[in-house]
């Protein structure tokens, strides 16, 4: 049998990490924001089925697109279709 591949970060002893959250830095305006802990919970929950990784870590930091600047994305590439 087979072990499943893990990531693991180890955070501080004292680190409550069902507590910490997510942060998405946009990529195109370079806001931050936290994102509540439901999201945190699909997003480590998705990684594990999906790719097998258990996720411990003190902070999450993930890059991609804030919903503001992905609407506007959409529309500029909607315009530009028509």
């Amino acid at each position: 049998m087979s072990q499943r591949p893990q990531l693991t970060i180890l955070p501080p002893r004292s680190f409550d990490n069902a507590r910490q959250p997510v942060r998405l830095t946009c990529l195109r305006c370079d806001r931050e924001q936290q994102l509540s802990l439901p999201c945190r919970n699909e997003l480590t929950r998705c990684l594990r089925l999906n790719m097998g990784f258990e996720v411990k870590v003190a902070v999450l930091e993930l890059t991609g697109y804030c919903s503001e600047c992905q609407g506007q994305m959409v529309k500029a590439m909607n315009r530009r279709a028509h």
